[in-house]
């Protein structure tokens, strides 16, 4: 079988690189499509980008990244904690 030279061998790896190449393959193919701050909360690294940054916000005016586990959880909608009386409202909202 002829090896196609258009596809990179398939590399396997650990867990957590396999990831990072999954996060980077979706960082490019789906660029200003909003699913970066999705996968970024999946995958376990919003947090850890902020803070990777906050070094270069501190002279833009920002303040200091006070960011919490609040915010990346979205508000349940009120129909839904109506219709399920044993629903809890994320901290937040």
């Amino acid at each position: 079988m002829k090896a196609d030279s258009i596809v990179p061998n398939l590399v396997v790896g650990t867990q957590e690189y396999n990831s990072n190449e999954i996060l980077s393959e979706r960082r490019k193919e789906l660029c200003l499509e909003g699913w970066r701050r999705n996968d970024l909360i999946r995958f376990g690294k919003y947090f850890e980008g902020i803070n990777s940054s906050q070094s270069t916000w501190s002279n833009s005016g920002n303040p200091q990244g006070q960011f919490s586990e609040h915010e990346i959880r979205w508000p349940i909608p009120f129909n839904e904690m109506q219709l399920n009386s044993n629903l809890v409202q994320n901290p937040g909202y």
